[in-house]
């Protein structure tokens, strides 16, 4: 690992200094692993992806990825389509607004902090999950809730930070919009949900909240559903507030549903078409068939 190294940047990440910060890396890279490094600044949508998935095959041992959890989840979907055996390792230095796989993971959410770390890392694995033939890395959300975030402006992010999202999220929690879902885990077990928030996260941080999965981590081998019970706003309140409380068992909560398991199915009711918020962007439609690839990646991470 670390001696032939391709850096991924998206250029406007963190203000308009991915490239800046790229730089840097690299030179951390040669100075302390004798690294022979490559940079390539993404322009469109996919760079990454193409980027990555060619890395195996172009000798690289070791990928990084610099932006925000879109950048980390383009990079990620390439890597995952090198076979197992040959694909390279995988590290990342966060730049974006939310930062979820980085805060789970406990990294700093200072890049240069974190730069200044790498001359001394250490090594571990995390889990990707696949939701029909696609795979996110942290969270896959569904409602009306994740729609309206979905349509957060770019302004408003590089402006507000995380605060954009819970903006746009507070305009749909006054809604009465819900979905009727109907989830089955790997087990079989099954329930119909009228809801307009629900997840399946691979991590405890969703949307830089770290409270809604607390057992959650990032190479547990599951996948941790929480759904809202009830579409109007009181159902949602009500829900808030039943998580704040971290000695309520699950059998106690009225207005969320959990779930654990290595896989789900999730079907809508009924013949609207229902999309997808994966790990920030648009997702899949339903219905989904979501499992999680324990250990799928080997991550380089600084020693802190």
């Amino acid at each position: 690992m670390l001696k032939k190294v391709l850096i991924i940047a998206n250029p406007v990440a963190g203000k308009a200094l991915g490239s800046e910060y790229a730089d840097l890396l690299a030179e951390t890279l040669i100075e302390h692993h004798d690294s022979k490094t490559v940079i390539k600044l993404t322009q469109q949508e996919n760079d990454a992806t193409r980027w990555a998935s060619e890395s195996a095959s172009q000798g690289f041992d070791t990928v990084f990825s610099l932006g925000g959890d879109g950048t980390v989840n383009e990079v990620i979907k390439g890597l995952m389509a090198i076979p197992a055996d040959e694909r390279p390792y995988f590290s990342f230095i966060p730049m974006g607004t939310v930062n979820d796989l980085a805060r789970a993971i406990g990294l700093p959410m200072n890049p240069q902090r974190v730069i200044n770390h790498l001359p001394r890392v250490k090594t571990t694995t995390m889990d990707v999950g696949k939701v029909n033939d696609e795979y996110f890395c942290n969270v896959i959300a569904v409602g009306i809730i994740p729609e309206e975030v979905m349509r957060t402006n770019s302004d408003d992010k590089n402006r507000y930070g995380v605060f954009a999202y819970i903006k746009d999220g507070i305009q749909a929690f006054f809604s009465h919009r819900g979905y009727q879902i109907q989830v089955t885990d790997a087990e079989g077990h099954s329930q119909s949900i009228q809801t307009n928030l629900l997840m399946v996260a691979l991590t405890n941080s969703v949307g830089g909240l770290e409270f809604m999965f607390n057992q959650a981590t990032y190479n547990d081998g599951l996948l941790h559903f929480a759904a809202i019970s009830g579409h109007h706003p009181i159902a949602t309140f009500n829900a808030a507030l039943e998580l704040s409380f971290d000695n309520l068992s699950d059998s106690d909560l009225d207005n969320i549903v959990l779930m654990q398991s290595t896989a789900f199915k999730i079907q809508s009711d009924s013949d609207t078409l229902i999309s997808t918020n994966m790990d920030g962007d648009l997702g899949p439609y339903l219905p989904l068939d979501i499992r999680v690839i324990p250990n799928a990646l080997k991550v380089i991470l600084p020693r802190l």
